[in-house]
């Protein structure tokens, strides 16, 4: 993945899950299979009507402490997408029990902590899900400044859902 393409997509939180593909779209095929999945989302959730579906496009949260990821080529990235537990407790939380009555059965939303350098506007969010993060991987890095990272061809991709957890909360509201 070119990096430099982070840089151009309008700085710290400016994307938004409205954003046309256009402009933050899949850089992989991994990514094109997460679009793919929240696209079946919205065929049976607006379409069918068959159960309502929240796409929870979720950040990195492998790591209880961001650190561990400093000197990592992909540092830059994931620290721009880290997600804390409690963080990703209170979006899962969140999306099982929204009103999705507004949205008409579909919504997209991003799961990421209260990064610094995050590049996702979490405010429709936070509106949507009624959780807003407190968590931010540069309080972390109190000392450790970003190092400037060199270009490389492959990388994490830009946007991420986690599809069984998609599916399982899905399945939830379906037969609660």
């Amino acid at each position: 993945m070119d990096w430099s393409r982070l840089k151009g997509l309008g700085g710290p939180a400016s994307l938004k899950t409205s954003d046309p593909l256009a402009l933050a779209g899949p850089d992989s095929f991994y990514a094109v299979s997460k679009i793919c999945g929240e696209a079946m989302g919205y065929l049976y959730a607006r379409v069918h009507r068959s159960f309502e579906f929240v796409a929870l496009r979720i950040g990195w949260c492998l790591y209880d402490c961001p650190t561990d990821l400093a000197g990592n080529e992909c540092e830059a990235y994931l620290r721009s997408t880290f997600l804390s537990k409690r963080d990703f407790r209170g979006f899962l939380r969140g999306a099982l029990r929204c009103d999705l009555a507004k949205h008409r059965g579909f919504l997209v939303a991003y799961a990421v902590s209260r990064n610094g350098l995050r590049m996702f506007d979490l405010e429709d969010t936070v509106e949507a899900l009624g959780y807003d993060p407190v968590d931010d991987a540069e309080d972390y890095y109190s000392s450790a400044p970003l190092r400037p990272l060199p270009r490389t061809r492959s990388g994490p991709p830009l946007l991420v859902m986690a599809a069984a957890s998609v599916v399982v909360a899905a399945l939830w509201r379906r037969y609660r």
